[in-house]
């Protein structure tokens, strides 16, 4: 056993002596430097991963930014498309309107729809003329496509035009084929009707109303409604006589006033 401990002493000695011997000759020995390499290994790798992954982060942060920024450009184009298409619809009207203007004699404005009727005038049309344009009361309001209704209210800046279709509504007019004289009223709901039509009177469906001045109110040969429908009851002194105004009163924005 004494002999065991011996030689595990002297061992231990030559390992020190040799150590000291190295550390003299090659400066410091490191016994664990095999393992730097692994460790260097590993550590690159943990700051690839780091910075691949804040890298990644970025640049997803960066691609949202821009998606919010695409998706921005794509609803003012958008916008900027709907304002173009409702300019040159503008045009379109505005011209149609200056065509009219022409042909028609009697012109007095040209006038913008700016709301529907206040208060009793249900069927009617606020427009932004008035007095201080010249317009008056019982003056004929137009489109390009024909009758529309009349001045019924008028104040300064604004006046309430009364449509063909309002119940209150009332015309002078003649059947373009027929050359019947008739009265044109409203109906309601974009409807009319053309009363005191004789019996023996032959009228079709499609024939168009005219206004035949004869009220003294509306001037000759402005279209006015289309027949729908004839009937006439047994022993029936007059047709019944449905029609729609060529006006789709519905979708008017701009009108033309004129006076007899």
């Amino acid at each position: 056993m004494p002999r065991n401990r011996l030689r595990i002493f002297l061992t231990l000695l030559f390992f020190s002596v040799l150590l000291m011997a190295l550390q003299n000759r090659y400066s410091v020995v490191r016994p664990f430097g095999f393992l730097a390499y692994p460790l260097n290994l590993v550590n690159e790798a943990y700051v690839f991963a780091v910075t691949g992954v804040g890298d990644t982060f970025e640049k997803y942060a960066m691609s949202e930014e821009r998606l919010i920024e695409l998706r921005r450009e794509l609803r003012s184009a958008r916008l900027q498309q709907q304002r173009f298409k409702e300019l040159q619809l503008e045009n379109e009207r505005l011209r149609g309107i200056l065509e009219l203007r022409d042909e028609v004699g009697g012109y007095v404005t040209t006038a913008r729809v700016v709301s529907l009727g206040p208060g009793r005038w249900a069927n009617a049309y606020v427009i932004d003329k008035g007095s201080d344009d010249n317009v008056e009361k019982d003056m004929v309001a137009i489109t390009e496509k024909g009758l529309l209704g009349k001045v019924q209210e008028v104040a300064g800046s604004y006046s309430v035009v009364l449509l063909i279709d309002d119940s209150r509504f009332s015309a002078a007019v003649r059947l373009q084929d027929s050359r019947a004289r008739a009265v044109l009223s409203g109906a309601g709901f974009n409807r009319c009707a053309i009363k005191y039509v004789e019996a023996d009177t032959k009228v079709a469906s499609g024939e168009t109303a005219v206004t035949s001045g004869l009220d003294g109110l509306f001037p000759p040969g402005i279209p006015a409604a289309t027949v729908t429908k004839v009937s006439t009851p047994e022993g029936a002194l007059f047709h019944r006589i449905k029609a729609a105004p060529l006006v789709d009163t519905g979708k008017v924005e701009e009108v033309i006033i004129i006076k007899r």
